[in-house]
């Protein structure tokens, strides 16, 4: 992985992460990179002033600014679904590969 990336990821934990203890945010230099599978990544967080250190897995989306995952039309779907259901799968499902034909 290409440096600035790998610096990329770590300045979004930091600007997101803060010590449950002091209520801190961490710096830079306090976050260690311990793993990396995929785009998912463990990060060690250790506040300088010596509380206890925190382990964060970091999931790197593929998903960028402006991609539409769920449509108005696919909540409004579901929510017609969810307001008659009775538990039954089954049906549930049924209705909607119905619904998409």
């Amino acid at each position: 992985m290409k440096d600035e990336a790998m610096y990329a990821i770590l300045k979004r934990v930091q600007q997101n992460l803060s010590c449950p203890v002091c209520k801190r945010q961490f710096k830079l230099e306090e976050l260690k990179v311990k793993g990396v599978l995929d785009r998912n990544y463990l990060i060690q967080a250790s506040c300088y002033d010596n509380h206890s250190p925190a382990l964060v897995l970091f999931i790197a989306s593929g998903v960028k600014k402006g991609d539409q995952i769920v449509s108005t039309d696919d909540v409004i779907d579901l929510h017609k679904t969810l307001k008659d259901f009775t538990g039954d799968f089954k049906s549930a499902f049924h209705k909607i590969d119905q619904s998409n034909k």
